[in-house]
């Protein structure tokens, strides 16, 4: 299920220490939850001064990406094209401006996917949900959808200019630019329209999840998800406000909250801010304070990030010989593999993490995915080709891995880059 946010600003009311933590969660909530009516502000508003970091800048070793910005009928689809009876969105061909203008023309919005070719639930969406009616209709009579690509053309500028904090993003535009609201990660075709459609009507996904909150404040998972939102949404005040509360219910993390507000905490550090030497730090201390749970693993491949993004690639490629060296988890081989394909270092590591996990995990089609697209980048194109073969012979013959496939037996693969 998709993350539907928009922007809110949060307050966070007195708390005597002697309350228990699910009244500490439920006076919090209220609170939030009654501030919101009264000081609610749209994101888009914000983007008539965009900030100048981008939420997630390439790495300095990244090459150039090709010169295109939406990704319409000239550029292949992001998973290969649909069947000929499915029916098809009308995706415009042109840049966001261009897509703007023609909305004020046409009296329309703009509906806008910001993703990556190599992104899975992109894939998903575009293999599930664009190719249903409901959602070809939707977009096709309200809307001039693009597709914004962040590692061509002006897609990584879209990124920063709307603060996009995770792929995909679909952000719903008003003819003038402004935001009116956003969905996070895949949804299904019917949650797709009841959430677009709310958008368009101009309605506040975001304060409905607040609202469920509100009403469930026993429920620390869904205040969780309400945090998390607002974090994506790139509303640092809200988000910080419930995730104060969260740290209030969970003081010494028996809950399991801690672990995930302190990532995300780092994260806005160094996606709202692009302050790379603060949350390197702060990842690093997140994977030693909570290194037996599972946001560790994030949290080094992280830190990792940012290291490289400071110039630091010999203590970069440590972090990532220290999280190969581990063992042959495929979670960690899956990370480190993919770690080294979107930012394009490291390719030794990334292809022994890849065939790794190949060996290990035979009936998982991402580890031979990954090992061709890491070969494809050493030059190794028979070994590329073998792998791309394995992988749409273990997905089933998945539409993204056969055109996969067949761009690079025609010698025309896109180019893989940083995320």
């Amino acid at each position: 299920m998709g993350i539907v946010a928009r922007c809110a600003r949060g307050h966070v009311a007195k708390i005597t220490q002697a309350e228990h933590p699910w009244g500490v969660v439920r006076r919090v909530l209220v609170s939030l939850a009654a501030s919101l009516a009264a000081s609610a502000c749209s994101l888009g508003e914000r983007e008539q001064k965009p900030r100048p970091h981008a939420a997630d800048p390439p790495a300095p070793v990244a090459p150039a990406a090709p010169e295109r910005g939406g990704l319409g009928p000239a550029d292949p689809p992001v998973v290969g094209a649909p069947a000929a009876e499915a029916p098809q969105i009308p995706w415009f061909d042109g840049s966001l401006d261009q897509a703007l203008a023609q909305a004020r023309a046409s009296g329309r919005l703009v509906f806008v996917e910001v993703g990556a070719y190599w992104c899975p639930p992109c894939q998903r969406l575009d293999e599930e949900t664009f190719r249903d009616p409901a959602v070809v209709a939707l977009l096709r009579d309200g809307f001039v959808p693009i597709r914004v690509d962040v590692e061509r053309g002006e897609g990584a500028e879209v990124a920063q200019r709307y603060h996009v904090m995770a792929y995909p993003t679909l952000l719903v535009l008003a003819a003038g630019g402004l935001e009116k609201g956003r969905i996070v990660d895949f949804v299904p075709p019917d949650v797709f329209v009841e959430q677009v459609t709310t958008l368009r009507a101009g309605g506040d996904v975001l304060a409905a999840l607040d609202a469920r909150a509100e009403a469930n404040p026993d429920d620390l998972d869904l205040a969780y998800r309400a945090a998390h939102a607002h974090m994506l949404a790139a509303d640092r005040a809200g988000a910080k406000a419930r995730y104060d509360a969260l740290e209030l219910a969970d003081p010494k993390g028996m809950l399991g909250l801690l672990p995930k507000v302190a990532f995300d905490r780092a994260a806005m550090i160094e996606k709202l801010d692009g302050d790379c030497e603060r949350a390197a730090a702060m990842y690093q201390a997140v994977a030693r304070r909570f290194a037996d749970d599972p946001i560790a693993l994030s949290a080094r491949r992280r830190r990792a990030r940012c290291l490289l993004r400071l110039g630091r690639a010999d203590e970069a490629r440590a972090v990532v010989e220290a999280l190969l060296a581990s063992g042959d988890d495929p979670r960690t081989l899956s990370n480190v593999a993919w770690f080294c394909f979107r930012n394009r270092v490291f390719v030794d590591l990334g292809r022994t993490a890849a065939e790794r996990g190949i060996r290990r995990e035979p009936e998982d089609p991402d580890f031979p995915y990954l090992a061709g697209e890491l070969a494809l980048w050493a030059g190794a194109l028979e070994a590329a080709v073998r792998f791309f073969e394995q992988a749409v012979a273990t997905s089933g013959g998945r539409s993204f891995y056969r055109r996969r496939l067949a761009e690079v037996r025609a010698g025309t693969p896109a180019a893989g880059g940083p995320g």
